[in-house]
């Protein structure tokens, strides 16, 4: 396994390995926190490169676990940030990705450059737009 990763990777590993209310002050309060999470999950992936996933099983395992639930769903609200299955599971995998790196398990520092945020309530059509964007 590849030990080094891009600094955005480990920002959000650190970011998904949070609790959800540690999680929420690292975004401002009016994006989709579950969304944004992924989102920027994904685009961090897409700046290291696509190849980072098949030089790292575990990040491959992390993304196919969201990738599997993408899309509407009970999995991407407040209330399953808190309590669901699927997110202590996101939250473990990252915990132990950042611990196979010798990497702490702390709040990230400065967010990744890339971060940027749609106000306002933007439906899940165009959240699944943005992400399939993001994947292609």
């Amino acid at each position: 396994m590849n030990t080094a990763l891009h600094q955005d990777i480990v920002w959000c590993l650190q970011a998904l390995s949070q609790d959800a209310a540690q999680q929420r002050q690292l975004y401002p309060d009016y994006v989709h926190l579950a969304d944004e999470l992924v989102l920027d999950f994904d685009e961090a992936l897409s700046v290291a490169g696509r190849d980072i996933l098949e030089r790292n099983p575990d990040l491959a395992a992390l993304d196919d676990l969201i990738d599997s639930k993408s899309g509407p769903s009970e999995n991407w609200t407040d209330e399953a940030l808190e309590d669901s299955a699927f997110w202590r599971e996101i939250r473990a995998r990252a915990r132990n990705a950042l611990a196979n790196r010798d990497l702490p398990v702390a709040m990230p520092g400065t967010p990744p450059s890339g971060m940027h945020y749609v106000e306002g309530n933007v439906g899940w059509r165009d959240r699944l737009v943005a992400w399939l964007r993001r994947k292609t």
